[in-house]
Order: C-alpha cells, then sequence, then structure tokens
C-alpha cells in the first residue's frame, strides 16, 4: 500500500481543519490549477499538520480495519519544493530526514518517498 500526503494539508469546503492557517505561513505554496475555487467545493483551506502521531493515525486505523498482517507499507511525501524540504508541523517544522525518523512514522512506514518536483502553470503533462 502505497499513501501519499503533502508537506501540510489542505482541504476544500466548510468543516473542521485543525491547525488551519494562511498558506503563507507553510512555505512558498504555488498555485494549484486543479484546486481551483469553484461552487461544488468552494475554496482550497490550507494547515499544518498536527504532530508525527496525528499524521499516521488515519493510516494505523486503515492497517487495522484491513487486518492483513506483513503488507508494506509506503509513504509518499510530496509538495517538498514549497516548504524547503521540510514537513510543517503545528509548532515547527522538520526536514524530510529527521521526519521519517520520528519513532511513529518508522513503525508505520516501511519505505518512504519524496518528491520535490515543481509543476508550475506553464508545465506541460503529457502522457
Amino acid at each position: 500500500m502505497i499513501y501519499v500526503s503533502r508537506t501540510y494539508v489542505t482541504r476544500h469546503g466548510a468543516g473542521m481543519l485543525r491547525c488551519e492557517c494562511p498558506k503563507e505561513q507553510l512555505g512558498d505554496i504555488q498555485r494549484d490549477r486543479t484546486n481551483e475555487p469553484n461552487e461544488w467545493q468552494g475554496q482550497l483551506r490550507y494547515a499544518s499538520h498536527e504532530n508525527g502521531s496525528g499524521f499516521v493515525t488515519e493510516v494505523q486505523k486503515d492497517l487495522l480495519w484491513l487486518n492483513k498482517p506483513g503488507t508494506e507499507v509506503s509513504l509518499f511525501l510530496t509538495h517538498l519544493n514549497e516548504t524547503g524540504g521540510c514537513v510543517v508541523m503545528k509548532d515547527r517544522r522538520i526536514p524530510a530526514e529527521s521526519f521519517r525518523e520520528l519513532p511513529e512514522i518508522r513503525e508505520t512506514f516501511s519505505k518512504f518517498y519524496l518528491s520535490a518536483s515543481p509543476l508550475s502553470e506553464e508545465t506541460a503533462v503529457t502522457p
């Protein structure tokens, strides 16, 4: 299994968003053309991750529900280019290499992939 997460949190629409903050507080967040404001989803909102334990809580719930011992669980962490190579937590920024060494991260994920590739508006993506 591969879980994918940004170095920060996003959410569309109303509802609770823990650690919500202005996107400028997170880093150099680029315009995301796939998340433009619209009548169905509203504005894209931003937040930091609460902490390492909070980061893995939903993954651990999934793993308990699936009940598949021995399943390799990987994390693909994106948007490092926007946050200076760090995962943004409520109270600090953690360099990605240090983040992967947090006990709760190391215990949950057997493989760790990083992406710091910017995708600008001028970049064309072709299959």
